[in-house]
């Protein structure tokens, strides 16, 4: 059992990650059960404007990295339940309908009503609301099919024997150590280990999809991680390299890491945004990477700086609100 605390110092919060996995069967023949956290003591207190999180991150052998968020993503807005409530919420939130909502009430009320107590305004009302619902519904329905794609798609994980295994994005895990080729895109925020480069200890990657440049940025490897990754990949127990992994918890900072692997021997070795292969970005000229875990799904960069889908209102509408009041 050990633990490790980790302080914001201006650079942002730390938290403590295994890097070491055993082997457990299950149901799954395929799942990787990493060591983890299975408690978390989270403080936080204000200091000059600024927030501070200390985290204690207490090592068990044998717990499934269930601590933290799983890969699989959303950006639908509704779901089969939410759907109708959701969506009528919203619609409701134009005026306009309130409105003819209000005159429809007041027709059947028959001491003031001029349609014999008959609420005829009511078919428009619900023929313009059932038609922005179908429009609702068919651009969720779009979202809903990007989501299952994205979540779906493959990538190769070492198993507990130390092979690769071919999974979707949706089963992996903080902890697991993956291998990304050439023109694949990272399946979750990642520290490279590894590169098929191993003279240079290079890989080249493509940020397109998060700040719209399409030149390469080289990611470089950190000897020592890469030594051992290599013989672990050979030995087949790459899955289990002996070491600690320190490092910031989640942010939306796209150009910024910080961290550092612990060994047994107490060496440490600082890891920073070189090492980081982000969600979203691709690998590129480059066969391979081996790469571990750190964020995954709303808790990846990419998805911290998403900011989801919201309710369109134009100018006219706007404006039709306010005659309106």
């Amino acid at each position: 059992m050990a633990s490790e605390t980790g302080e914001v110092n201006g650079s942002g919060e730390k938290q403590t990650i295994s890097a070491q996995s055993t082997a457990k069967r299950g149901t799954d023949p395929n799942s990787i059960q990493v060591e983890l956290t299975t408690t978390k003591k989270a403080q936080q207190e204000s200091q000059g404007g600024g927030e501070k999180r200390c985290f204690d991150l207490q090592i068990q052998k044998g717990e499934q990295a269930t601590l933290f968020m799983k890969n699989k993503i959303s950006t639908a807005k509704y779901n089969v339940i939410t759907f109708l409530p959701k969506n009528l919420w919203e619609q409701f939130h134009k005026l306009a309908n309130v409105y003819f909502l209000v005159i429809a009430v007041m027709q059947v009320i028959p001491q003031i009503s001029i349609t014999d107590g008959q609420p005829l305004i009511l078919v428009p009302l619900v023929l313009v609301l059932a038609i922005s619902a179908i429009k609702d519904l068919i651009e969720d329905l779009k979202r809903h099919k990007s989501d299952n794609e994205e979540n779906t798609k493959k990538v190769l994980r070492y198993d507990q024997n130390g092979n690769e295994i071919e999974v979707g994005w949706q089963d992996i895990k903080v902890g697991d150590f993956i291998k990304v080729r050439n023109d694949e895109f990272f399946p979750a925020d990642l520290v490279m280990l590894y590169s098929s480069e191993e003279t240079a200890g290079i890989g080249y990657v493509e940020t397109r999809n998060l700040d719209g440049e399409t030149n390469l940025k080289p990611k470089k490897v950190e000897k020592k991680l890469g030594a051992l990754t290599k013989e672990g990949v050979e030995k087949k127990t790459v899955h289990k390299l002996d070491a600690m992994l320190t490092c910031q918890v989640p942010n939306e900072r796209i150009y910024e890491f910080n961290g550092f692997v612990t060994f047994p021997s107490g060496d440490k070795v600082a890891l920073n945004v070189d090492q980081m292969l982000l969600r979203g970005s691709s690998l590129r000229n480059t066969d391979f990477v081996i790469a571990f875990v750190v964020y995954t799904g709303h808790e990846s960069k990419i998805m911290l700086n998403s900011s989801g889908a919201k309710p369109k209102h134009s100018r006219i509408e706007r404006t039709m609100n306010k005659q309106i009041i």
